[in-house]
C-alpha cells in the first residue's frame, strides 16, 4: 500500500511540474506576441510562436531578438498592406541585413545568423518586409545609411505569404 501511495504521489508531482512548464511556455509565447505586436503595430492574436531567442542583456542592453510566428490563415497580410509594409523582394539594405553581401572590397552581413554564420531568416519569395531604423534621427538619412554606422539599432520583419510565417528581429549594438 505504501508503494502504491509513493507511485501515485510521484505521478502527481510530475503532473504538476509538467503543467507548470506548459503554463510558463504559454506565458512566454504571449509575451513574445505582445512584444512583436507593439513593435510592428500588428494584431498577432491568431499567431503561434514557433521559436524565439533573445540575447539582450549585454553591455547597455546590446543583443539580438528573433521571433518566428506561424499563422493558420492569411489574417496578417491585410494588416501589412494597410500599415505600408513593402512587397518582396527586399530592397538592397534589407537584403544585406538579412542575407549579407560580399564584394571584392568588403563583406557585409548577414546580421541574424547561427553559430556557423548562416542566416536565421530564410530567403522568402512571396510576402512582405518591414524595416524600422530605431537609431535614425530627424533630418538625418535612414535606410541605406544604417549599413555605415558603428552601431546598429533596428527592427526588421519578413512575412512569408506562402508558409504564413512571420520572422521578426531586433538588433541593438
Amino acid at each position: 500500500m505504501k508503494k502504491i501511495r509513493m507511485v501515485l504521489m510521484g505521478i502527481s508531482v510530475w503532473t504538476v511540474l509538467l503543467s507548470g512548464c506548459s503554463a510558463a511556455e504559454k506565458g512566454k509565447d504571449r509575451t513574445v506576441l505582445r512584444h512583436v505586436e507593439q513593435a510592428a503595430g500588428l494584431d498577432l492574436s491568431g499567431g503561434q510562436v514557433i521559436d524565439s531567442q533573445d540575447s539582450h542583456g549585454g553591455f547597455h542592453g546590446d543583443g539580438n531578438y528573433l521571433a518566428v510566428i506561424q499563422f493558420s490563415n492569411h489574417q496578417a497580410e491585410q494588416q501589412m498592406e494597410d500599415k505600408g509594409w513593402n512587397s518582396l523582394p527586399p530592397d538592397e539594405t534589407v537584403k544585406i541585413l538579412l542575407y549579407g553581401q560580399e564584394t571584392k572590397e568588403r563583406k557585409d552581413g548577414p546580421y541574424f545568423t547561427d553559430e556557423e554564420g548562416n542566416p536565421l531568416i530564410p530567403e522568402v519569395e512571396n510576402g512582405y518586409y518591414w524595416l524600422k531604423d530605431r537609431q535614425a534621427k530627424e533630418g538625418i538619412a535612414a535606410g541605406a545609411d544604417i549599413l555605415h554606422r558603428s552601431s546598429l539599432n533596428f527592427s526588421i520583419a519578413v512575412y512569408d505569404a506562402d508558409a504564413m510565417v512571420l520572422y521578426y528581429g531586433e538588433m541593438d549594438t
